[in-house]
This record gives structure tokens, C-alpha cells and sequence, in this order.
């Protein structure tokens, strides 16, 4: 459970969030909504822990977390197949079935950190999926797909959400039970 009651971050002197009160329940899904700039990843960050930074208080008491970045940060010297391996510690038939789904399976050794950017989005949602955690973060998970590949994206993470809680930036995916928060 996420007990969020943010009262003021700034960035500088500029004020980027105010009065910000949720609470996130295991199995809860939450669409965070808004236009560019107005702090989704820095509330995305605040939440997951990453920014403490900010009046008020937190409290999280998911143990297990994964994260896929806007920036899609990878690790640097590892293959495709080795950056999902190693982060998520999935086992060898589900990541290469996974890399296949995304069609990257062509691609599992060339390095991660040199993938186009569809690609790069597409193996972070493999990485943040795959992972066994109670709660997964996606900041901006579309970013550089096209439509087939977002319609794929959205089925990829419909189907391996496993009743995990869900906190994204971007557009609604269509769940059945998914919170909108807008800023």
C-alpha cells in the first residue's frame, strides 16, 4: 500500500506539485494523466521512492518494486537477453518467448544500450514485467512505438500484470478498475 499526502515539491524555487493526497491498494491500478511538464514522472518518482525530496509524507509498504523509465536506462555492456536475465531473473523460455512477442528476438545479443527507441521501450516493459515484484512503475511505457506495437505493448502488459498494483504515466489502458489521477 502507497499512503501519499504530498503537500509542496519544488524544483529550484518553481513549485512543480501541491496538495497531492492518494492512497494505492495492492491490485490497484493507477493512470497518472496530464500534460508534458507538468510532473507525472517527478509524482511517478515520489511514489516509487526515488524522490524524497518534497513536503509532506509517504508511506509504501510494497517490498518488490520494478521500474520502466521514460529515459529507458539500461545498464550498458549487456545484451538484450542478458539486461532482461539479469534484472528481472526470469527464466530463459519466458524472456525469449517475451523477445519474440516484441519481435527482438533477432536482436537479443546485440547490446541493449544500442537499440533504436522502440525497441529500448519495448525491452524495458519486457525487463519491468518479468520481474517478480508487488508493484510495477511504467513512466511513459509507448514512448517511440508505433500503433501496433502500443496495441501490443498494452495486451504485453494486460497479460503479465499478474494482480500486481500498477502506477503509469500516459494513456488509459483499459483495465477495468484503473484510477485516473489527472495534474
Amino acid at each position: 500500500m502507497i499512503n501519499l499526502n504530498l503537500i509542496e515539491k519544488k524544483y529550484d524555487e518553481k513549485v512543480i506539485l501541491k496538495d497531492i493526497s492518494l492512497r494505492i491498494n495492492p491490485m490497484d491500478i493507477l493512470v497518472i494523466k496530464g500534460e508534458s511538464g507538468v510532473g507525472k514522472t517527478t509524482l511517478l518518482r515520489i511514489m516509487s521512492g526515488l524522490d524524497r525530496d518534497f513536503k509532506g509524507t509517504i508511506k509504501n509498504t510494497f517490498r518488490k518494486q520494478s521500474i520502466s523509465f521514460s529515459q529507458k536506462v539500461f545498464l550498458g555492456r549487456l545484451s538484450a537477453f542478458d539486461e532482461v536475465k539479469v534484472l528481472s531473473k526470469a527464466e530463459d523460455p519466458i524472456i525469449k518467448s517475451s523477445l519474440k512477442y516484441f519481435d527482438l528476438y533477432k536482436c537479443k545479443d546485440n547490446l541493449a544500450k544500442n537499440l533504436s527507441t522502440g525497441q529500448k521501450t519495448r525491452l524495458s516493459l519486457i525487463r519491468a514485467l518479468l520481474t517478480r515484484s508487488e508493484i510495477v512503475y511504467l513512466d511513459e511505457p509507448f514512448l517511440g512505438l508505433d500503433l501496433y506495437n502500443k496495441e501490443k505493448a498494452i495486451d504485453f502488459i494486460k497479460e503479465n500484470l499478474n494482480n500486481r498494483t500498477l502506477i503509469y504515466t500516459g494513456d488509459e489502458l483499459g483495465f477495468n478498475k484503473e484510477q485516473i489521477y489527472e495534474l
